[in-house]
């Protein structure tokens, strides 16, 4: 990660010195992710915002949009839900306007979160059913899963554990098509919890131990350690 900063770093200096606007926006987005995936929000939050600056001096509107989609995410890490809302929207309404399919259902998908996270859970539904939709049409099948994936929580939280569980066996359908181990151990997850609801406990032990192995193989620790925690409550140990 630091060798990653420092050629970031090195490539906004070039950028500055040869007065490129757009791959100093670029860079410093890179730059805003970086600190984004180390958790140093208030550095990530002041590069995204310089990128966005940049992007709207020079008419950058994909640029534009993914800025606010950067801030948007950081600010949903604070919990500063009005402010992730907003530059969601914002960046939304961009990429409608420039027909970028991929990221309006990012950005849908993003405030489906938020909504989500609100209690919300009509309009968060409304919002990964477009999702849905827009990834079937592009045939987006990771992100497709995904949000089967979400759908099918919003059913396990109100309580219609049925329609929960068809959405989540379609999504895990799918990533074991395209061979995506995290999102399949995610799924299995949700599935086993759904078993253990329904008092389904030899299939949620299953479910949770085959989550177990494919979090082990890819390394995920802190999904490894929530999933022993699943089996021992399963277990009552």
């Amino acid at each position: 990660m630091d060798k990653a900063l420092k050629y970031h770093q090195d490539a906004l200096k070039i950028d500055r010195e040869i007065g490129s606007k757009e791959g100093q926006a670029q860079t410093l987005g890179n730059i805003g992710l970086i600190y984004q995936t180390r958790g140093d929000m208030d550095n990530a939050l002041r590069y995204h915002q310089d990128a966005l600056k940049i992007d709207r001096e020079i008419g950058d509107k994909k640029g534009e949009a993914q800025d606010l989609g950067n801030i948007g995410l950081i600010y949903q890490v604070r919990g500063e839900l009005d402010k992730a809302l907003k530059h969601h929207e914002d960046a939304l309404k961009i990429q409608q306007e420039i027909g970028n399919k991929v990221g309006e259902a990012r950005q849908l998908g993003n405030l489906g979160i938020i909504y989500q996270t609100r209690g919300d859970l009509d309009k968060a539904l409304k919002n990964f059913e477009e999702v849905l939709k827009i990834d079937r049409e592009i045939g987006n099948r990771e992100d497709e899963a995904q949000a089967l994936g979400n759908i099918g929580i919003i059913y396990q939280t109100r309580g219609d554990l049925d329609k929960a569980l068809r959405y989540l066996e379609d999504a895990l359908k799918i990533d074991r098509e395209i061979g995506y181990k995290e999102g399949e151990a995610q799924d299995l997850n949700s599935i086993g919890f759904i078993f253990q609801s329904k008092g389904e406990k030899e299939k949620a032990l299953k479910c949770y131990e085959d989550a177990l192995r494919l979090f082990t193989e890819i390394g995920a620790q802190m999904e490894i350690e929530i999933t022993k925690g699943n089996i021992k409550r399963l277990k009552g140990e």
